[in-house]
């Protein structure tokens, strides 16, 4: 049985002990139902769009608890909201690396936190001049590289793999690219 969420929309200003939505449930690509929660800690609740919706609900419901016994409807579009909300963070967080590591070399934990080592110019403006690659090996080298925790690594993708090597960072003390 396929059941998801789409049309999906996060209400964060009312989201205070659960995340506040409302979303419509596809169970077998039908548009079954509408779910949504308040935010406020409530349950997450469900109603079927017709007839037709209702069937699958029930259908969704016992399959549900068949997989699992303590798995019900609602704790399945809870668990697919989870992910939905995890992975809307996940690419906030890196489009926001992103901008960060134009302007700078980020420091941190993959896809939970960072700082930035701050350079005057950005690292395209660096990388396009034999000078400014000298002093962003010299920015690596004397204030990126002590700066990391035993646990934390340098995050950014946009520094040739060359000039890396060359300063003979440790490979764990670098992030694999996203795409990779």
């Amino acid at each position: 049985m396929e059941i998801k969420l789409k049309n999906l929309y996060l209400i964060d200003d009312l989201s205070c002990e659960s995340q506040a939505f409302v979303a419509a449930i596809f169970i077998n690509g039908y548009k079954a139902a509408g779910a949504a929660n308040e935010g406020n800690g409530d349950r997450t609740f469900y109603s079927a769009y017709d007839v037709e919706g209702q069937r699958l609900i029930w259908q969704a419901e016992e399959w549900c608890r068949e997989s699992s016994a303590d798995v019900t409807l609602e704790v399945y579009v809870d668990r697919l909201l989870f992910e939905q909300v995890e992975r809307r963070d996940r690419e906030r967080f890196r489009n926001r690396m992103i901008k960060d590591m134009n302007q700078g070399i980020l420091i941190g934990v993959p896809d939970e936190c960072y700082r930035v080592v701050h350079l005057a110019l950005s690292i395209k403006t660096l990388l396009s001049t034999r000078h400014g690659i000298e002093r962003l090996r010299t920015a690596i080298l004397e204030r990126a590289i002590p700066a990391l925790l035993e646990h934390e690594k340098m995050l950014n993708t946009n520094i040739p793999d060359g000039i890396i090597r060359e300063l003979g960072v440790a490979r764990d003390k670098l992030v694999t690219p996203w795409n990779a």
